[in-house]
């Protein structure tokens, strides 16, 4: 089977219109997919930012005003002890143990 020059030329001339089209939309995906993973990324460096920075601020307080920042009523929050801690032999007052929830 012989395929005619016409066809061959008529093959071409599509072929040659069509690819900017094929790979110029590849190319816009891309540079779609780029940028929504540099929001991403952006987004999660200023959360980090916020988290680090409430961190080094709330780093030096003393036990007393961590212990009043713990919502005792929150669900994942229980009362394990009360009295010495069994790691220090200290008189802790109330222990929290905060249990992982899934969700």
């Amino acid at each position: 089977h012989t395929v005619h020059a016409n066809q061959i030329t008529q093959w071409k001339k599509q072929a040659e219109n069509a690819l900017p089209t094929v790979f110029g939309s590849r190319k816009g995906d891309d540079t779609r997919r780029q940028e929504e993973l540099t929001d991403r990324n952006y987004q999660q460096i200023g959360q980090l930012k916020v988290e680090l920075d409430w961190l080094k601020q709330n780093l030096s307080w003393t036990v007393e005003r961590k212990r009043m920042a713990i919502d005792l009523r929150h669900p994942s929050i229980s009362i394990a002890s009360a009295g010495p801690s069994p790691q220090h032999g200290l008189t802790t007052g109330i222990t929290a143990r905060i249990r992982r929830t899934s969700n």
